[in-house]
C-alpha cells in the first residue's frame, strides 16, 4: 500500500511538543486497571476540588491512589497545591481525546482524527498538509484534499514517502494482515523498536492519515494494535468481503456460445454470406430497426443457440459500425466491411471494441448510456481478470462504478460519524450495467456469456484479460 516515492511527507514531529505527547502515550499505556480508573475519575471531576473529596469518590485504598496521582503529575494533567487538587483543562482535553481508546465500541475515525490534529499549533498544519492558508476550516480542507475519494486517498497513499524503511514496512504489515490490525507488540518486537520510537512511529503514521493505535480485546486482554482509521478500513472490508467468488462447478455452466469470439465471427460470417447469397432486411414497426429475414437461417447451422432477435443483433452492429449498410431492403457490405474480414478474430474484436460509432443504442439508457460510464463498468471487471465463470449477481456485490453524482463513493458525515458512501443503483442503473457487460462487452469479444442454474454467468475472454488485467 506505501510505496517508495520521490516526494517525502512534511509531517515534523519537532514542529510541536512531541516529546510530552509519546511520554504521555507511554504513560497511558502503561496504567493498570486501577490506575485507569484513577485517571477516568480526574477527567469527570471539575477543575478544581478538595483531595479528601477526590478520595472519597474512588474505591480504592488512598495509598494507591496517591502513588497513581504522583504518576500522573509529570504529564501536566494536575497540580496539587495544599489539600486541593487542580486539574488542567487543556490536558484533560488530551487524555479525554486518548483515553476513549479503551472504550469497547471506539471507532478511530475522522473525528478521533480531527481531534488529534487540535494536539498541533494550528499554524504548523499548513506546513505539514498542501492546504491554504487562508482556509477557513483546516479539518474540510484535509478531508477534500486527501480523503474525499477512495481513489484520492489511494493514490495519496502510494505517493507517500514517509521517510523511513521502517515505518514504511510497519504500514504495509497493518495493510496486508487479514483483519487489518497489528498488535504494536508484535512490530516493536519485530523492528526492535524502544518504547519511545514505537510511538514515534505511530504518530508519524496517524498524522499522515495511514493508520493509528487504538485498544483490542485479545484474549481477555486490552491489547494496544495499529489499524487503518476507521472509515478506510471499513471500504476496504468491503472491498474484501465483496470479491467476486467464481462459480464452483464451472462443468454446470452453459456457455451461450463456445467460442470466445462468437459474435465477432457471426458478423464476419454474415458479411460472407452477404457476398454470396443476398441478405433480406425488414424495418421493424417496433424499433424502427432493420432486422433480417434469411440470417437465422443460416447462423442457426453454425449456431444452436442463434435465434432472431440474435441475428438483428449482428445486423445491427455491422450497420452500426458501417461495416454494411442497407440498399433496398437488402444488406449491402461495404469496402470497409470486406477489409474487415480479412482480419484475424483478435484484430476483428479490437476494432470492434475501438470502433468510435460503436455505442450501446437503446433509447431508454441513452441518459446515462456515455463513454465516461462505459470506462466506469469496464474498470470494474479489474477484479475479475484471474477469476474464470461468474454469475452476473455475485459480481454485482462489489460493483462501485460512479455512473452519476449519487453514485460516487465519498466520504461524507453523518451525525457524529463519517463513511465512505456506497453505490445504490436504481433500475436503471442496474440494467445499464447488465447492459454493457452482458451485451455491449460480450459483442466486442472482452465478455464470454453463459447460464448457471438459471443465473446469468459470464467471464472475461483472452482478449478481455489483456485489457483489464
Amino acid at each position: 500500500m506505501i510505496e517508495t516515492s520521490q516526494a517525502t511527507n512534511k509531517v515534523n514531529l519537532s514542529d510541536y511538543d512531541s516529546d510530552k505527547d509519546i511520554a504521555n502515550r507511554i504513560l497511558l499505556t502503561s496504567l493498570t486497571q486501577d490506575e485507569m480508573l484513577v485517571l477516568e475519575e480526574i477527567l469527570f471531576s471539575p477543575l478544581h476540588l478538595p483531595l479528601n473529596k477526590f478520595y472519597s469518590h474512588i474505591d480504592l485504598p488512598v495509598e494507591l491512589v496517591q502513588e497513581t496521582l504522583n504518576k500522573l503529575l509529570p504529564t501536566g494533567l494536575i497540580t496539587i497545591t495544599g489539600d486541593e487538587l487542580c486539574i488542567d483543562k487543556e490536558m484533560r482535553r488530551y487524555f479525554d481525546t486518548h483515553i476513549i481508546k479503551l472504550e469497547e465500541n471506539f471507532k478511530p475515525g475522522m473525528e478521533f482524527l480531527q481531534n488529534l490534529l487540535k494536539n498541533v499549533p494550528i499554524h504548523v498544519l499548513p506546513n505539514w498538509y498542501q492546504i491554504p492558508r487562508t482556509s477557513s476550516n483546516i479539518f474540510d480542507s484535509l478531508i477534500e484534499k486527501y480523503m474525499i475519494t477512495p481513489q484520492i486517498f489511494q493514490r495519496y497513499l502510494l505517493d507517500l514517502n514517509l521517510g523511513n524503511e521502517v515505518i514504511n514496512a510497519i504500514a504495509n504489515e497493518v495493510f496486508n494482515a487479514s483483519n487489518l490490525l497489528i498488535p504494536t507488540c508484535t512490530l516493536q518486537e519485530k523492528y526492535h523498536l524502544s518504547d519511545v520510537d514505537l510511538h514515534q512511529a505511530i504518530l508519524i503514521l496517524e498524522y499522515n492519515f495511514v493508520c493509528c493505535q487504538k485498544f483490542e480485546m485479545i484474549d481477555g486482554i486490552w491489547t494496544s494494535v495499529l489499524t487503518p482509521f476507521h472509515e478506510w478500513k471499513e471500504y476496504l472490508l468491503f472491498l474484501k468481503s465483496t470479491v467476486p467468488q467464481p462459480v464452483e462447478a464451472e462443468e454446470l455452466v452453459t456457455p451461450t456460445h463456445i467460442d470466445e469470439f462468437a459474435f465477432i465471427n457471426d458478423m464476419a460470417l454474415a458479411i460472407e454470406k452477404a457476398q454470396d447469397i443476398e441478405l433480406s432486411l425488414q424495418l421493424s414497426n417496433e424499433t424502427e430497426k432493420w432486422e433480417p429475414v434469411n440470417l437465422h437461417a443460416i447462423l442457426s447451422k453454425v449456431s444452436q443457440f442463434a435465434n432472431p432477435a440474435y441475428s438483428a443483433r449482428v445486423i445491427q452492429k455491422l450497420i452500426q459500425l458501417n461495416l454494411a449498410e442497407v440498399e433496398e431492403s437488402r444488406l449491402v457490405i461495404t469496402p470497409c466491411g470486406c477489409k474487415w474480414t480479412l482480419e484475424t478474430p483478435m484484430n476483428r474484436a479490437i476494432y470492434v471494441y475501438r470502433h468510435h460509432l460503436n455505442k450501446i443504442d437503446e433509447e431508454s439508457l441513452s441518459h446515462i448510456c456515455s463513454e465516461k460510464n462505459i470506462y466506469e463498468i469496464e474498470k470494474s471487471l479489474s477484479r475479475v481478470t484471474h477469476i474464470g465463470w461468474i454469475e452476473f449477481d455475485e459480481f454485482m456485490k462489489g460493483m462501485t462504478a460512479p455512473l452519476n453524482e449519487h453514485c460516487r463513493i465519498t466520504l461524507k458525515k453523518h451525525g457524529k460519524c463519517w463513511l465512505y458512501s456506497l453505490p445504490e443503483y436504481n433500475t436503471d442503473e442496474k440494467a445499464f450495467i447488465k447492459r454493457a457487460i452482458l451485451d455491449w462487452l460480450y459483442e466486442c469479444g472482452v465478455i464470454q456469456i453463459g447460464s448457471y442454474q438459471g443465473s446469468p454467468t459470464f467471464r472475461l475472454t483472452s482478449f478481455g484479460k489483456t485489457l483489464f488485467q
